[in-house]
């Protein structure tokens, strides 16, 4: 069961954009399980970054543009 709070919120951004709610949902649901599923891969990396040598994201990225 959805929190009402957290239904009110979805109704409104559901009628503000014109979005089926449910659509919305789903939307919003796959969005955050990839930033979760994200966090979890750059803990694992993040150690493993520092060790070769890369000391920030800004390092990466020079090291690969």
């Amino acid at each position: 069961m959805i929190d009402p709070d957290l239904r009110r919120k979805l109704d409104e951004e559901s009628k503000l954009s014109g979005e089926d709610p449910n659509v919305l949902a789903e939307e919003l649901i796959r969005r955050g399980l990839t930033r979760k599923k994200l966090a979890r891969w750059r803990e694992k990396l993040v150690p493993k970054a520092k060790a070769a040598g890369f000391a920030d994201d800004d390092t990466i990225m020079r090291a690969i543009s």
